[in-house]
């Protein structure tokens, strides 16, 4: 499927590609992370760029062993340490801050912190991140937010 992508995206744009790490079903057979594992190097192979590490929730007994602040995390490290590929992971799950998000990139956890629900919460949580982490000097906010962002 990415190949098909990859032959009408114009080069240079970037193709991301979320997956599901596991199932959380371990009463069961079911999706694994060493399964996504495979999946992220094949994924590379056909041109992806990043995988966006997301897990569960397909089925109502879908049992995420934690919850809570970057909570999917150590899914994307895992995918990220053990595929072959140089292929970038990102990670989402309990991202709610703009510190834990720097923290993830800063600390090389993930190549991308995907923030989901903080942007429902705050549909300007990009321009209160900037000012929250004294970076509003590259904040490019569109000429009606300039005021608001710095």
């Amino acid at each position: 499927m990415t190949r098909a992508v990859r032959e009408v995206w114009p080069d240079g744009q970037p193709v991301f590609v979320r997956i599901s790490a596991t199932d959380w079903l371990s009463d069961r057979d079911s999706w694994t992370v060493a399964q996504s594992v495979r999946l992220a190097d094949r994924l590379a192979e056909d041109g992806a760029d990043l995988i966006d590490v997301s897990s569960g929730g397909i089925v109502p007994e879908s049992a995420p062993e934690t919850t809570g602040p970057n909570y999917q995390l150590p899914l994307a490290e895992r995918i990220g340490e053990e595929t072959d590929s140089e292929i970038a992971v990102g990670t989402v799950g309990g991202i709610t801050t703009p510190q834990q998000a720097d923290a993830v990139i800063r600390n090389d956890r993930a190549a991308l912190a995907i923030v989901g629900r903080e942007f429902l919460r705050d549909p300007y949580f990009g321009h209160t991140a900037a000012r929250e982490l004294d970076a509003t000097d590259r904040a490019r906010a569109p000429v009606q937010y300039r005021e608001w962002v710095h």
